[in-house]
């Protein structure tokens, strides 16, 4: 089926309004500096229109792939696309009193969380290997920078640093066990592997099982899953 804009941007829809609302928030900075007040309720009311309309198109949500197959979007995208949402909205709204005490410059965060956000959701709408590791990063990289917004803190410095080393160790994991697979299965589309794994009857041989284990691997140690958390 020839894929259009629309079909395209309705794939991505939530994701990219969530983006959008993430620059919209510092643009709104610029105006209109040191609105801290202006900027939660901005943030909070985007995250609330994204989350009525896309609550509303998944009453009767259809299947739909685009960007040649790359992103797709269902029921099952569609809840955690709203769940994500949920989060975000309820870790600003909640957070009012924490950026007040810390002094910490909430233009920036804000726009970190919201882009975290967007990770999140572009990782459940992936369906080939490298847009979920270009999902990753995105989450990663946004709360590494999270981690070390309080930087007249040691502790923070160091939390970052440390979170920084470890994402990127365990990126070396994440993109070499991806490569494995490529080599292996010829694809990084996930229904391609799933048909590579169907013909291969159980005889998948050593470099698949490689290729996994590092996959398993480098997102074990991005998520602090046991026992990576040490």
């Amino acid at each position: 089926m020839t894929e259009t804009f629309c079909t395209q941007i309705s794939v991505i829809g939530p994701a990219l309004w969530v983006a959008l609302l993430a620059f919209f928030v510092m643009a709104v900075d610029i105006v209109v500096p040191k609105r801290n007040t202006l900027l939660q309720a901005v943030s909070l009311l985007g995250l609330g229109t994204i989350f009525a309309s896309s609550l509303c198109q998944s009453c009767c949500v259809v299947p739909t792939t685009g960007f040649f197959g790359m992103l797709s979007r269902d029921a099952f995208t569609g809840f955690f696309d709203l769940l994500f949402i949920a989060i975000a909205f309820l870790s600003i709204a909640m957070s009012g009193p924490y950026y007040e005490k810390t002094g910490i410059k909430l233009p920036e965060t804000l726009s970190l969380k919201l882009l975290a956000t967007v990770g999140a959701m572009l990782m459940v709408n992936t369906n080939d290997l490298i847009v979920l590791f270009v999902a990753l990063e995105l989450m990663s990289i946004s709360l590494y920078a999270l981690a070390g917004m309080l930087y007249e803190r040691p502790k923070s410095n160091e939390a970052a640093m440390k979170y920084f080393l470890l994402g990127a160790f365990s990126t070396g994991f994440f993109l070499y066990g991806i490569a494995l697979l490529y080599g292996t299965t010829g694809s990084t589309n996930y229904q391609e592997i799933s048909s590579w794994i169907v013909k291969q009857n159980g005889q998948f041989g050593s470099l698949f099982w490689a290729g996994i284990g590092l996959l398993l691997i480098g997102f074990f140690f991005k998520t602090a899953s046991v026992p990576f958390h040490f």
